[in-house]
């Protein structure tokens, strides 16, 4: 009797230790995101119906040399639901995909919900009035997965979309006061927020390509920034902190010397801030007060 107790207990143990050490609830969905903003999305619009997990999170790395780990691809096979940017942004997501294909797994691409080209500006999160279309995209994966939380999803979904239009509001601002102005840019993260608000966005043929694949821009696309950054030539310069180098510093030193005002943008959510509304909410009135200021 004794023998077949301590049978019984070592089966429960090695089933317990078959999950890796993460609870597991048959009733939340696990949504893994590529990135942390469409998984913060993903959160706001799921509640307390998934579970979700963000690949690239880290404030401090450059999201263009993430390289996935052992982690990265035990959460992307335990998925229900994975949500990729697309446009080569998050390459990483897509081989561990590739590599470990589910029929059950639902896969959500951003770059495909808004039919982006090939080649495409990838920084699609940044387009803020078609995010609510990538909103709804989520919402019906989710309720293709689990049926049950419909009227959860869709309530989450208009309370999403109504958060949004704060946003969209301080968008038309600045397109009317300040439509055609033109500002630099390092890269172009920004680049959908700034045609949103009819801003005429500006960097060197060759600079902000260089810098997004981590190289040194030519000594003539540098030369030609710095006569960009001269004084009263563009009203801010868009600067990414997330992916700085010796070239962007030095653009940044000559935006300061020319008084003309540098804004900060991310690439992903920096530490600290509420949700993806909140964060782009802080990024918009900065450029707002650097164009008015």
């Amino acid at each position: 009797m004794l023998t077949l107790v301590l049978v019984v207990v070592l089966v429960v143990a090695f089933v317990a230790g078959c999950g890796g050490g993460e609870a597991s609830d048959d009733s939340t969905l696990r949504v893994v995101a590529a990135e942390d903003f469409w998984g913060d999305i993903a959160a706001q619009l799921g509640g307390t119906r998934v579970s979700v997990r963000s690949i690239i999170s880290d404030p401090g790395v450059d999201p263009h040399l993430y390289e996935s780990d052992a982690g990265d691809a035990g959460a992307v096979a335990r998925a229900d639901l994975v949500i990729e940017n697309g446009l080569g942004y998050d390459d990483a997501i897509g081989k561990l995909l590739a590599s470990g294909s589910r029929g059950d797994r639902a896969e959500l691409v951003v770059a495909d919900v808004l039919n982006a080209p090939a080649g495409a500006n990838p920084h699609l999160w940044y387009d803020i009035p078609r995010v609510p279309a990538v909103a709804q995209a989520i919402v019906a994966e989710l309720v293709r997965l689990d049926p049950e939380g419909r009227t959860t999803y869709e309530a989450n979904l208009t309370t999403f979309t109504a958060s949004l239009q704060p946003l969209l509001d301080a968008i038309d601002d600045v397109a009317q006061k300040h439509g055609g102005d033109q500002v630099a840019y390092t890269e172009p993260v920004a680049a959908y927020l700034l045609e949103a608000m009819h801003l005429v966005g500006s960097s060197p043929n060759g600079y902000a390509s260089a810098i997004e694949e981590g190289n040194e821009p030519a000594p003539e696309a540098v030369q030609a920034m710095e006569k960009l950054l001269q004084p009263g030539a563009v009203a801010a310069l868009v600067y990414n902190t997330q992916a700085e180098s010796p070239i962007t510093q030095d653009a940044r030193a000559a935006a300061q010397d020319s008084a003309i005002p540098v804004v900060g943008v991310t690439e992903t959510m920096p530490d600290g801030v509420a949700n993806f509304q909140a964060w782009q909410q802080q990024q918009i009135d900065a450029l707002r007060g650097a164009l008015a200021g």
